[in-house]
């Protein structure tokens, strides 16, 4: 099983199923021309070339340092099920670094099904988070025994 980046993810949920395979095709321009300028879907194919195969998960997990991963339940540009995936691989790996929290009312830009913004609220909450978690320093191990 070929194991695709968060980015091949986000890209592919993005759109029906059926228009799967233009994505994958454009996937594979990208990675054939490197240092095209060409645009896709707002980016050039430089972008998406250096962006696809970039395996961001690990990265995370590398990293000790504190995330805080906030998603909209309604979002259609970056799925919830991605978001869990990261969740739920943090907590298999024993990672303590990571809070993650899901609004399902709300959308990509934490709006709601009425257009109304929760976004000013929720950053206040990140901020009452951060605060938190910069007085409490970093966690001094984040993986199981």
């Amino acid at each position: 099983m070929v194991r695709l980046s968060i980015t091949e993810e986000m890209a592919r949920h993005s759109v029906p199923r059926e228009h799967w395979p233009p994505v994958d095709e454009m996937f594979d321009r990208a990675r054939a021309n490197p240092n095209s300028p060409e645009v896709w879907a707002g980016s050039s194919l430089r972008f998406w070339a250096d962006a696809i195969d970039r395996r961001i998960l690990e990265s995370l997990l590398a990293a000790e340092t504190e995330f805080l991963l906030i998603q909209g339940g309604r979002d259609t540009a970056t799925p919830p099920e991605l978001a869990r995936m990261v969740a739920d691989r943090f907590a298999a790996d024993g990672r303590c670094n990571l809070t993650y929290w899901e609004f399902p009312g709300l959308d990509h830009g934490l709006g709601d099904t009425e257009g109304i913004s929760g976004m000013a609220g929720i950053l206040r909450q990140a901020a009452v988070w951060a605060q938190a978690k910069s007085r409490a320093g970093a966690p001094s191990s984040c993986r199981k025994p």
